[in-house]
């Protein structure tokens, strides 16, 4: 089911409050396109557990100006057992939508795993469920995930991938207080004559 962002209070947006971008080991960016606070997390909430898409209007609104069009959008898969019990994967709702509000595609190109304790919501210091990709991508893409707390699992799939052909992670919210990322100085933003901005792939 697909709600419209009108559906969020006024009051609910404004508390939405902006994600600083990190920096990942490897030089690869990392950009949200909110904190993981407050109706954010809530809705975040929602589309893992209820299937409720509200937060996704808004996510592309934010992160759609900062894609270079046409991106590939590899997806962070949920575990099956999750993706089994709740029915929704919220990664490749979000690559979905991300991919239709700037012309790109997606690419789930990596398999899912059976389960992971750390993923479904345990111990965020253990190592995350190994990610393998099924096929091998050839281009520059941007990872996909809906929350970012560690890096470590992003990073997994980033290995699976292959680093070189990662250039960016899009996620829906950043939990700041628990994440050992570092917010870049300077970075690769280019502006385009037009003066929009966006993360080049190329």
């Amino acid at each position: 089911m697909r709600w419209g962002a009108s559906l969020i209070c006024p009051d609910c947006r404004a508390a939405m409050t902006p994600a600083p971008d990190r920096l990942l080991p490897g030089g690869i960016v990392a950009i949200a396109a909110f904190g993981h606070t407050g109706p954010a997390a809530r809705m975040i909430h929602a589309l893992k557990y209820r299937g409720l898409d509200l937060i996704l209007g808004p996510v592309a609104a934010v992160l759609g100006p900062r894609l270079r069009p046409g991106s590939a959008f590899v997806p962070v898969p949920r575990v099956w057992t999750r993706y089994v019990r709740y029915g929704i994967d919220p990664a490749y709702e979000l690559a979905k939508r991300l991919a239709q509000a700037t012309g790109g595609d997606v690419a789930a190109v990596l398999r899912r795993p059976i389960h992971d304790q750390r993923r479904a919501g345990h111990d965020h210091n253990l190592d995350p469920f190994p990610i393998s990709a099924r096929t091998r991508v050839n281009k520059p893409v941007v990872v996909v995930d809906d929350v970012i707390t560690t890096g470590r699992t992003v990073l997994g799939a980033i290995a699976a991938i292959g680093s070189q052909w990662t250039d960016l992670v899009v996620t829906a919210t950043s939990a700041r207080g628990v994440s050992s990322l570092s917010a870049p100085r300077g970075g690769r933003m280019r502006e385009e004559p037009s003066g929009s901005k966006y993360w080049p792939l190329f």
